[in-house]
């Protein structure tokens, strides 16, 4: 569930695919987006995500994202804005635990991005490269000690979570 104003455009990043752009001014620290279970909605293990990954099933390697540890949720019957969020290596969300945070203050206007890495596991070779290297994702453990790193310093700088 997308938590701002946005609207798709032609990415600054990637060629020939969308980004979002935000339409409102955003703040360090507000929450941008939250993945819910919506009707349709699945919550699977890493186990049954890595199976079918393996199995070249491209409806769940496109569709599933980690939530947290060792959970993933998704829908492939369904797009959402929220999937047009480009990869960066120097993105302005964070990824924890299913809630995406503004990392800094975002103009209008500007493209939202967030590092990929936290969405899969070490196991997966996403298909695109990036600085001409594979992505890989990080392990249940990095992707949480980090994000919550990451997390503690935004709200310790900001007032109050918006």
């Amino acid at each position: 569930m997308l938590c701002i104003r946005g609207e798709l455009r032609p990415s600054s990043i990637v060629n020939d695919e969308q980004g979002l752009f935000t339409l409102e001014f955003l703040p360090k620290g507000k929450i941008i987006a939250i993945w819910t279970c919506d009707p349709g909605d699945r919550i699977i293990d890493e186990k049954t995500y890595m199976e079918e990954y393996h199995n070249a099933n491209v409806e769940y390697q496109h569709s599933f994202v980690r939530i947290i540890g060792h959970y993933y949720i998704g829908n492939y019957d369904k797009k959402t804005i929220d999937d047009y969020i480009n990869h960066s290596h120097s993105p302005n969300l964070l990824y924890h635990c299913g809630i995406l945070f503004a990392l800094q203050d975002i103009e209008i206007e500007e493209e939202l991005t967030v590092d990929y890495r936290y969405f899969f596991n070490e196991n997966d070779r996403e298909e695109f490269e990036v600085d001409g290297k594979p992505l890989i994702g990080l392990t249940a453990k990095e992707a949480l000690l980090t994000s919550s790193r990451k997390l503690i310093e935004i709200l310790e700088d900001i007032e109050d979570i918006s």
